[in-house]
């Protein structure tokens, strides 16, 4: 019976990580963004080819766009609308990424305690984004691409990793500047070869040279990203940014104690720079950051510890609560979030609503046939989003938006104030709503 002793207690320490990525894939959807996707990908499978012009916009339909995640879309679209499947992608991303992490950190470590330590490490301040839009698999490709790099054997598999990355999502820029930052690290001439061969394979994804200018013009939209939450300054008391301070702070102490060689400033330093640039960067730094640390930590001498039952049965009964976790449940959208029922009464005349509502209505082709704003940041300009969320707050200036685009529907949220200009204009009825959302139609005459 001995030999069913498999399990030391290191191994333990290494399952909790797993099981708490599962947990965090537990939730319900209030992604806006990750709805449209699945949308797009339907456009795309039907048509036999990416987007090249926007299919959803009232104001700019038919404008060239790029969707960067095109690969994914086509995935999302065959997984269903359903969205029975969302927990299980998630904990399967989320999994990878955290397995990829933890095998980059045991590689530096050799220790199971420190490995795992750190990967939990890592979680306090990666759960916040592990949602289901495409951004997450970016995540994951960044864990593999530090796998790579510290394996001479894996080098080949880079041109391949690049260009399903940048068929996923447009942050492959992150992957290629890492591996010239390896190279100036270590002074090795080779990372100049494996970085153009990214390069090259990033150009034969089905949007070839242009998946450059799709990068190029999301990174141009500054003034629109201005707007959205994740593209802002990180809050320093946030629950994010705390220990993403702790690990920068933990990094820091590790160089002027020269357990990191200097050369890996050239990782470090520009990865700690831009965790603190946006919100949305604390998760790709913080992965790259966690590696530097590793090096720090450096290879731990390992016990003698041996297998035991008490080790064994966490163990098993760890794995198993993460395999029953994952068994696919009933999508949960958030009602509080998303118009799930008022927006039923919706006709397909211009319809004002805000960025969440629609990515909705994207998701469930429902009233209009246009939507009159999303979050894709490159397509509307800044003056356009500026006017929206004035419109929104009530100011005067929402009439004249409104007649500009022949607006005769609105879905607003109760919280906004232009709900309340509207329930006391005679000229505007309240056709439908609930509690957090109603939908207001322009009267005859």
């Amino acid at each position: 019976m001995r030999s069913w002793r498999f399990a030391k207690l290191a191994h333990v320490w290494l399952v909790v990580p797993a099981v708490g990525v599962v947990l965090a894939a537990q939730q319900t959807i209030r992604d806006n963004s990750f709805l449209w996707h699945i949308q797009a990908g339907h456009l795309q499978a039907s048509a036999g080819r990416v987007l090249t012009e926007d299919p959803f916009s009232l104001v700019y339909g038919g404008q060239p766009w790029r969707t960067q995640s095109w690969l994914l879309e086509l995935v999302f679209a065959a997984l269903g609308d359903d969205l029975r499947w969302v927990e299980l992608y998630l904990a399967m991303v989320g999994g990878v990424t955290m397995l990829a992490i933890a095998v980059a950190i045991f590689s530096l470590t050799r220790s199971i305690r420190w490995t795992a330590a750190l990967v939990v490490f890592v979680e306090l301040f990666a759960f916040p984004f592990l949602t289901p839009r495409p951004v997450v698999v970016s995540f994951m490709f960044l864990g593999l691409l530090l796998v790579v790099l510290r394996s001479e054997r894996l080098r080949w598999t880079i041109p391949l990793l690049m260009w399903v990355w940048a068929a996923v999502h447009g942050s492959f820029m992150l992957g290629l500047g890492l591996i010239v930052l390896e190279g100036l690290a270590f002074r090795d001439r080779r990372r100049v070869v494996d970085a153009l061969a990214g390069t090259v394979s990033v150009t034969l994804t089905a949007h070839g040279s242009h998946a450059w200018e799709t990068v190029a013009t999301f990174y141009r939209s500054s003034e629109s990203l201005a707007y959205m939450t994740e593209w802002s300054r990180p809050e320093l008391g946030s629950r994010e940014v705390v220990p993403f301070l702790v690990l920068v702070a933990a990094v820091g102490a590790m160089f002027i104690l020269r357990r990191i060689p200097i050369g890996q400033l050239w990782i470090a330093l520009p990865f700690g720079v831009f965790g603190l640039s946006t919100t949305r960067a604390i998760m790709p730094a913080g992965l790259v950051l966690v590696a530097c640390l590793a090096i720090g930590v450096g290879r731990v001498a390992r016990g003698s510890e041996e297998a035991s039952w008490p080790a064994t049965l966490l163990v098993v009964g760890f794995v198993g609560f993460a395999v029953v976790s994952m068994w696919p449940g009933i999508a949960r959208i958030d009602r509080e979030r998303f118009p799930i029922d008022v927006a039923e009464a919706l006709i397909d005349v211009p319809t004002f609503h805000d960025d969440v509502v629609g990515g909705y209505l994207i998701f469930r082709r429902l009233g209009p046939s246009r939507v009159f704003f999303d979050d894709r940041a490159e397509l509307y300009p800044g003056e356009f989003v500026r006017s929206v969320i004035a419109a929104r707050s009530g100011a005067d200036e929402w009439e004249l938006l409104f007649r500009a685009h022949d607006v005769e529907q609105a879905l607003l949220r109760r919280t906004d104030n232009l709900s309340q200009v509207l329930a006391r204009s005679p000229r505007w009825q309240e056709v439908a709503g609930d509690e957090e959302f109603g939908v207001w139609r322009l009267t005859a005459g």
